[in-house]
């Protein structure tokens, strides 16, 4: 869901959406990024194929090929740069996060205290917190510049695999392997709503621009766009 001068109007299910084969044949989940589109829509991306949906009708208005000349895939990676391009987030293969020095590459904070994996990190809106999500089943705010955990965000029944800051930076949405999504309030780590609809493992969640609906990428093969309000798809 992108930066646009309209509003969408309304939520709705997105069937078909694109997703990466494994090599069981399997098909992974949709990754929902903010990709550039047309005002009104929503892009979600997988197996080299973008796909376009109308935001009001949820119906699929476009798909494009993103392969690169050599025939891999091209997709949008989830964000790790800092707002003002500074600082950037690396936890692979890691229980803990490290804020690096864009510049020097000098690690400036290492953010510890998960106790699985780290699976997503992002930076807030402001640059000011970070929001990682582990498979120790939560989801914890940092403080970016003293390294300290501000809120340890509990309730999901299994690994946390995405978080993501709204761009006001008042809320995070979460998407687990429970087959649910989490709005929680960024100020009080109290968790505000329970989205309930899709099948198998959320892996990637995002905001709209204007704050009021979340968008959520499955294994069940669906993209699903909720109410922030309501928690209704």
């Amino acid at each position: 869901i992108l930066q646009d001068d309209v509003k969408l109007s309304s939520t709705g299910l997105l069937e078909g959406a694109p997703g990466a084969r494994s090599g069981d044949g399997a098909t992974s989940a949709p990754t929902v990024e903010f990709l550039r589109c047309r005002p009104g829509h929503v892009a979600t991306a997988g197996a080299s194929v973008v796909k376009v949906w109308c935001g009001n009708t949820g119906e699929c208005a476009t798909t494009l090929d993103v392969q690169d000349d050599s025939g891999q895939p091209s997709l949008p990676q989830p964000p790790c740069v800092s707002p003002d391009g500074g600082r950037c987030l690396q936890w692979t293969g890691s229980t803990a996060v490290k804020i690096s020095v864009v510049e020097t590459g000098a690690c400036a904070l290492t953010l510890s205290g998960h106790t699985g994996l780290v699976r997503q990190a992002s930076f807030s809106p402001d640059g000011s917190r970070v929001v990682t999500a582990s498979e120790d089943g939560t989801a914890m705010i940092w403080d970016a510049r003293n390294g300290k955990c501000r809120w340890v965000l509990k309730g999901h029944e299994a690994e946390v695999l995405s978080a993501a800051f709204s761009p006001d930076g008042k809320k995070v949405v979460t998407g687990s392997i429970d087959a649910t999504a989490r709005i929680w309030n960024a100020d009080t780590g109290k968790c505000e709503a329970k989205l309930i609809g899709h099948r198998w493992c959320i892996n990637c969640v995002a905001f709209s621009w204007d704050n009021v609906l979340v968008v959520t990428g499955s294994d069940d093969r669906t993209a699903r766009i909720w109410d922030v309000e309501t928690g209704e798809c």
